[in-house]
């Protein structure tokens, strides 16, 4: 929650009486500025990303606008994750990155939040596409195999690599 708002000034109801900042819950939190960074994760900026191949699929475009919208000032290792159900609904996941990079959640995390708060289930999965840069110092490719080895076992994970622009 310090990786979001830096200067603290997230209210949390901690009882029903009254808000109280998150400064004052975490007095000395490690988190951006501590690295020499002012902002936090938001307001969400975004990353210029060219597609190395082209394509026409709306699954990997929407990997592309969740890599572009990921949070990683530290690695500098954008990347994004689209998954479409068998519906042709699709949820976005941007990667998250912490101060500290563990826990950073990583882009298939966020998008299958989207995708349990929309009241699909796993079985619902038909494609996934995990997007990121090629001059990564982290990849999310592992991971993601990981999980859907889990989840979706029978899924084949497509990930695509693009430049920044």
């Amino acid at each position: 929650m310090n990786e979001m708002s830096p200067a603290g000034e997230i209210e949390i109801l901690v009882d029903a009486k009254a808000p109280v900042r998150l400064s004052s819950l975490l007095p000395i939190a490690f988190g951006p500025r501590d690295l020499g960074f002012q902002h936090g994760a938001f307001p969400v900026t975004s990353t210029k990303l060219v597609l190395t191949n082209k394509s026409d699929d709306e699954l990997v475009f929407a990997a592309l606008d969740a890599a572009e919208h990921a949070y990683a000032p530290y690695s500098g290792s954008v990347s994004g994750v689209a998954i479409r159900t068998k519906t042709g609904k699709i949820y976005k996941g941007s990667y998250l990155e912490n101060a500290a990079l563990n826990p950073s959640l990583s882009p298939l995390q966020t998008a299958l939040v989207q995708l349990t708060l929309a009241g699909d289930d796993y079985g619902s999965i038909s494609g996934v596409v995990l997007l990121e840069t090629k001059e990564a110092k982290i990849s999310q490719a592992s991971v993601t195999t990981a999980v859907l080895s889990s989840i979706a076992p029978r899924l084949e994970l497509q990930t695509i690599t693009v430049e920044k622009g």
